[in-house]
């Protein structure tokens, strides 16, 4: 669905007031504020048109560092930012050291898939999602597998239903947005990663990083990016509803050092570089 600029703006900026008289909610709960806010501005008229607008009009917000998450017995969002126009980078921080602290002190993709909580269940009767279709969150899954590869599975295919991936020898619960809304990002790297899929290229002579399916990356990875070139935090394009423009993103003035830190994170082989 397009949202022209403008109301798009609205819309999250209706929500960076909600959250602030609130002061924090669960995804759920910004979830359903969403839906009324779009059918109140007359986006949608019917609930059934959008249902799931925290991933198209919230989760550009979190990656791009306007609303910030806290962990207590379940994950919670509050806005750092009461105004897209308010946005400011933190001048003490740099794109290189959040991505070294990441590596060093967070996580790699691998690592956290590892942690995802192991089931013993039969994936015979699964369908596994296709990751070769754009967009593929929520897309409909397209066959049946007869012998299980590593992937992400789920009973139905519908958006709403419990997803699983399996490693290569164990089956693990994807954590749901409101315990870790970087899981499904997290998997669908893993999934990638493991199919020997190239994630990024970079381009050392003009020191241009391309990011493949930038929606699908973890949102402190793309947000580490934003400061490399910060003045895009307030190119509007970013805060587009996911999926509804191009999913492979530049950022420039980024160094082979970064390049060393997302081959942390992810594998040495995620990133193509070119001598161009």
């Amino acid at each position: 669905m397009y949202i022209d600029i403008e109301r798009q703006k609205k819309i999250q900026n209706d929500l960076l007031r909600w959250l602030t008289a609130v002061g924090s909610a669960s995804w759920k709960e910004i979830n359903q504020a969403l839906i009324g806010m779009t059918l109140s501005c007359g986006l949608v008229k019917d609930a059934e048109e959008f249902k799931y607008p925290a991933y198209k009009l919230f989760e550009p917000l979190l990656r791009n560092g306007v609303i910030e998450a806290f962990r207590g017995k379940q994950v919670k969002f509050y806005p750092v930012f009461k105004d897209i126009d308010d946005v400011a980078v933190d001048k003490s921080l740099s794109s290189l050291s959040l991505l070294e602290k990441i590596h060093s002190e967070i996580y790699s993709i691998k690592s956290v898939v590892m942690k995802f909580e192991k089931l013993y269940i039969d994936l015979d009767d699964f369908m596994l999602l296709n990751l070769d279709v754009y967009p593929n969150e929520f897309s409909p899954i397209v066959k049946k597998t007869q012998q299980k590869s590593v992937g992400i599975y789920s009973r139905k295919g519908y958006s709403w239903e419990p997803k699983f991936i399996y490693d290569g020898s164990v089956t693990r619960l994807i954590p749901g947005a409101d315990e870790n809304p970087d899981s499904f990002n997290v998997a669908r790297c893993f999934v990638r990663l493991n199919r020997n899929r190239k994630l990024f290229c970079y381009h050392s002579q003009s020191r241009t990083l391309e990011i493949y399916h930038y929606e699908e990356h973890p949102i402190l990875v793309t947000r580490a990016l934003f400061l490399s070139e910060s003045h895009q935090l307030h190119d509007l394009n970013y805060y587009r509803p996911i999926g509804s423009w191009d999913n492979n993103v530049c950022y420039n003035n980024v160094t082979l050092q970064h390049v060393s830190e997302l081959r942390h994170i992810y594998n040495f082989n995620a990133i193509e570089v070119k001598n161009d």
